[in-house]
């Protein structure tokens, strides 16, 4: 058996690009390596800020699709601490703050299908906007285990 080198480490199949943060990565935010079960390499931007990048290729259309956006409030915790790079916060608040605005959105959309988490950093409560909404919820760990998967299937018989 022969192998090739010319790579500093290897046995990943998805790269990551990080934002330069020092907020805290829970389990289940696409910044901590144990939301995966399979290894991921990641890469810091240097320099990149969550107040720098807010807005760039960020939203969605509703052409085709009808879609509401649903954001925390302003003087919420969640965006104090992922756009304002703070590094601690109270799970508490959040895990309150993640309900009411979930509990809001259902109430203000009853027909949605749909929740799709355009922040990376809801993935850790994507469970629980699930329990609460009772509806189909999206987030980049989905999309990451997608590709992860289409890259390098589980084998099941062979």
């Amino acid at each position: 058996m022969k192998f090739k080198g010319g790579y500093t480490n290897y046995g990943q199949t998805i790269g990551i690009l990080m934002l330069d943060t020092i907020f805290p990565r829970l389990p289940g935010d696409i910044g901590n390596a144990e939301t995966f079960d399979f290894p991921v390499k990641y890469k810091i931007v240097k320099g990149a800020q969550p107040n720098k990048i807010m807005g760039i290729g960020v939203g969605w259309s509703s052409y085709d699709i009808p879609v509401i956006i649903k954001g925390m409030k302003e003087d919420a915790i969640f965006p104090s601490v992922f756009i304002g790079n703070k590094p601690d916060l109270d799970l508490e608040i959040l895990n309150y703050e993640i309900k009411e605005m979930t509990e809001e959105f259902i109430t203000e959309n009853p027909d949605a299908g749909a929740i799709i988490l355009e922040c990376t950093n809801m993935c850790p409560f994507t469970r629980m906007i699930h329990d609460i909404s009772g509806l189909p919820v999206f987030d980049i760990n989905n999309l990451v285990n997608f590709i992860h998967y289409s890259v390098k299937p589980r084998k099941y018989i062979i």
